[in-house]
């Protein structure tokens, strides 16, 4: 007794409940009764069942070709099952095919973490605690220092300013990564700037 008996029998036993809903081919037929001294009777039972379920239903001739198809769906090989690729991570938002659009007259300047600062908000990601916003630091203010919870980009649209020592200008990019500290930066002529980071970042005294 192996795999292979195994199979053969599964086989067999599939042939005769297609049997008792109708004759097989004679080739077909073949293959009930060599496997085990008892298919026979196995083959009865299952015109018994048969009957009885077919007792009251009214009978529907089935497409032409279903019987060919059920045959080669039970004599084909076994195939190994796939494993399904791995899910993605859901999106934050659902997907639109509308685009995302502020117009520059729309949005509302609220008061930022520190006098001087102003925050326009552009779009915030609530599942992950990720925003892109513009940012107005009035001259002479200061931003505080602050511990990144996730990488921060800044581009300044406007004017200029100084971040960890370094003067950036119209068109300059600065991009800090997670757990960095961001030291106090300020602005003596006034600048506008995009940013893109966590609202989770940590100011630091």
């Amino acid at each position: 007794m192996g795999p292979q008996h195994d199979a053969a029998r599964e086989e067999a036993q599939a042939l005769a409940a297609l049997d008792a809903l109708g004759p097989v081919e004679l080739e077909d037929a073949a293959a009930i009764t060599p496997h085990a001294p008892d298919q026979s009777a196995e083959a009865q039972a299952f015109t018994q069942v048969a009957q009885l379920l077919a007792v009251g239903v009214t009978p529907i001739a089935p497409p032409a070709r279903l019987r060919e198809r059920l045959l080669a769906r039970i004599q084909a090989p076994a195939t190994p099952a796939v494993e399904p690729p791995a899910a993605l991570p859901a999106a934050a938002e659902p997907p639109s095919a509308a685009p995302w659009i502020v117009r520059a007259e729309e949005g509302r300047w609220r008061d930022g973490p520190a006098p001087g600062l102003s925050i326009k908000m552009l779009f915030y990601d609530a599942a992950r605690q990720y925003a892109t916003q513009l940012l107005r630091i009035a001259p002479g203010a200061h931003v505080p220092r602050h511990l990144h919870a996730e990488t921060e980009e800044l581009y300044v649209l406007e004017g200029s300013c100084i971040f960890n020592d370094e003067l950036f200008a119209v068109g300059d990019y600065l991009r800090m990564v997670a757990g960095s500290v961001h030291d106090l930066a300020q602005s003596d002529t006034g600048c506008l700037l995009l940013v893109q980071g966590s609202t989770r970042s940590t100011i630091l005294p």
